[in-house]
């Protein structure tokens, strides 16, 4: 859904500029293709969907300024920097404001029409930062008043170990006549763990075509600038050099390349543009070559790479991200091919684009999907749902974790599981462990390297549930994880699991398998050891002083005691700076717990423990972005009344 969105507001970008559908569309096929290629988490596609948006609404708002304009600027803007982690659109927001400054620089009206671009530019930047603050402000209060720092880990690239016999990336050069296609495909990327696609022929040429075809001149600049400039940034030696000097941009997974590469989406709609005979006139001779040169691409393309990547039964699946681009590339290709088709053939069809368009974007959007949350083999979910729902009667006590027996490059992870998988817990009622924010944070990657420093080789922050040292440590029992959810029914008797049938039971088979772990700390428990200088080594599942709370709900949950020493209670949940304690309605220190967690002295006597999530900065968060929305719509029934002077005269 969010490619989808995202494309859509490409098409309006493109269809405002007079490309015509079917060029549009094709173009949204290919940044379809292009855009599968960076990183899949989710949470950075819900950021980046609203990038074209923000460009078509840049565009409104420097032709006409004015307070409606502005409106669809700010908040797309707002929205794309609170939708995910900042660092992954840090170059798509300094592509904008250098987009708008290059727009009044090649394009000058006056000084008093300048300035008022420039302040509307401003302006819809400020609003758009006030916007994000529902979730901006308080993630700044969380790095503000916490010593821990975000962990560099998840920005890093690593490389996976692969088990013997199992594939890697890199053994994509087993499929020989696959090389020869790459460069004649429009956009392919042979590593997923870069963070950038290889550009083929056919998307170069079709760039270099919607250049020189371009019009006005000023657009035509502005891209040849924008172009430039972050291909030259892209360029290692270059970025290594500058990077310390652009905030934030070391730590974005895209770094530049990102820009050239949805940048060629739109020189492609400008040159498929001129190459679309059905839609405009012809161009001569240079249209029948790039013709003739798209469809022999696709031929090559399909002829060569298609039969090893997708219908060899040997590598299928543990190549999902080749089988899923080889869906996704047809899509573009189907957009290019069919068009230069009718040329050659003379046709004329203007209603193409019409028809591809919600083809072209929807199956690209479903491929993509099921590229990045690669569930085929795990399809068959439904029976295990009852039994997950039976566990809810204990839920509030433990959590779920999920286990795939994926290989390490796609395994789930104690905090980045499979987004299916992961949710699935929450979704019918069970506390889930893959809920830990807590988890990127340094003092808590330091935490699992001093648990177990051979799980964390290659500077990896997380322990891989498919990795057997995961389910034999004492890490799942600090997070109070009682049941396993996994797709292999055979864990309990291979010995490579590192899962002792001593300590875990097999209580449901069929579509997914539910593990449970016989002993395991609860979500709380009370200890007389010292809280800093207590590790995971020692925790002991077997003689928990277990505690049943008094009452528990979102934001509150209640403990009676009654207790002869004193003791810290632990409290396995998030640690957030805006989580309070209270002894008998008297608010107490929070003291770290296992790195992440937190925990309370409770002295010796009957006493009544609460603690109490009170997220100001979220309040805070939603008032100011209230009141840039406010700013919005006053601006905008100002502008609608007649005015004969000022800023807010109402124009044509």
């Amino acid at each position: 859904l969010t490619w989808w969105i995202g494309s859509i507001g490409l098409y309006f970008l493109l269809r405002s500029r007079k490309i015509q559908p079917s060029a549009a569309v094709a173009a949204v096929a290919l940044y379809l293709a292009s855009g599968h290629y960076m990183r899949t988490q989710y949470f950075q596609m819900r950021a980046l969907m609203y990038f074209p948006w923000i460009m078509w609404a840049s565009d409104a708002l420097d032709n006409n300024p004015s307070f409606r304009k502005l409106a669809l600027f700010a908040i797309p803007l707002g929205m794309m920097l609170a939708a995910g982690h900042p660092a992954y659109i840090v170059p798509f927001v300094y592509m904008i404001i250098l987009y708008r400054i290059l727009a009044v620089i090649f394009d000058r009206r006056g000084k008093s029409a300048d300035s008022k671009r420039i302040y509307f530019l401003l302006f819809g930047l400020i609003l758009g930062l006030m916007v994000s603050a529902i979730q901006n402000i308080p993630t700044f209060v969380l790095l503000s008043e916490s010593s821990r720092e975000i962990s560099q880990a998840p920005f890093e690239e690593t490389t996976p170990q692969i088990p013997a016999g199992g594939n890697s990336n890199e053994q994509l050069s087993d499929v020989k006549p696959s090389k020869a296609a790459v460069l004649l495909t429009p956009v392919f990327q042979q590593r997923s763990v870069l963070s950038h696609p290889y550009i083929g022929f056919p998307m170069l040429f079709l760039g270099l075509f919607g250049l020189f075809g371009m019009k006005p001149i000023r657009d035509r600049c502005i891209t040849i600038y924008i172009l430039i400039i972050f291909s030259i940034l892209s360029l290692p030696p270059v970025f290594n050099l500058v990077h310390p000097f652009i905030p934030g941009m070391s730590i974005s997974p895209f770094y530049p390349i990102a820009i050239p590469q949805f940048i060629l989406a739109i020189l492609a709609g400008y040159g498929l543009n001129e190459l679309m005979s059905g839609e405009t006139s012809p161009s001569g001779f240079i249209n029948r070559i790039f013709s003739v040169i798209t469809i022999f691409a696709a031929g090559i393309f399909i002829a060569l790479f298609m039969p090893p990547a997708i219908f060899n039964p040997d590598t299928r699946w543990e190549r999902e991200s080749v089988a899923l681009a080889v869906i996704v590339l047809i899509t573009g290709l189907i957009a290019i091919a069919a068009p230069a088709l009718t040329y050659m053939t003379g046709r004329k069809i203007p209603w193409m684009g019409g028809i591809l368009l919600p083809l072209s974007i929807t199956f690209a959007s479903i491929c993509g999907h099921f590229y990045q949350y690669s569930i085929y083999d795990r399809l068959p979910i439904m029976p295990v749902t009852q039994s997950i729902t039976a566990l809810t009667a204990q839920s509030p006590y433990y959590r779920v974790a999920v286990h795939t027996s994926g290989k390490p490059a796609r395994a789930v992870t104690v905090d980045n599981p499979a987004p299916y998988a992961g949710n699935l817990p929450m979704l019918y009622g069970s506390l889930n462990a893959q809920g830990y924010n807590s988890f990127i944070l340094k003092r808590q990657s330091n935490l699992l390297r001093e648990l177990d420093p051979l799980t964390l080789q290659n500077n990896r922050n997380s322990l891989p549930l498919s990795d057997p040292k995961a389910l034999s440590s004492n890490l799942l029992n600090a997070m109070a994880v009682k049941w396993l959810i996994s797709d292999d029914p055979g864990l309990l008797d291979s010995p490579e699991s590192g899962m002792n049938p001593d300590d875990w039971r097999l209580i449901h088979t069929g579509g997914l398998n539910i593990y449970e772990k016989k002993a395991t700390l609860p979500r709380w428990f009370l200890s007389s050891k010292n809280i800093n200088m207590m590790g995971l080594k020692n925790l002991n599942p077997t003689k928990p002083s277990l505690i049943t709370p008094h009452e528990i709900n979102l934001t509150t949950e209640v403990f009676p005691f009654r207790k002869l020493t004193e003791e810290y209670l632990i409290f396995s949940e998030c640690w957030y700076p805006e989580w309070k304690a209270f002894i008998d309605g008297k608010e107490v220190e929070i003291h770290p717990a296992n790195g992440a967690y937190m925990a309370v002295l409770v002295p010796v006597g009957e006493h009544s423990v609460t603690f109490k999530f009170v997220p100001t900065s979220f309040y805070f968060g939603i008032l100011v972005a209230l009141i840039a929305i406010q700013v919005l719509f006053i601006g905008i029934l100002m502008e609608s009344k007649p005015s004969e002077s000022g800023f807010f005269r109402k124009s044509g």
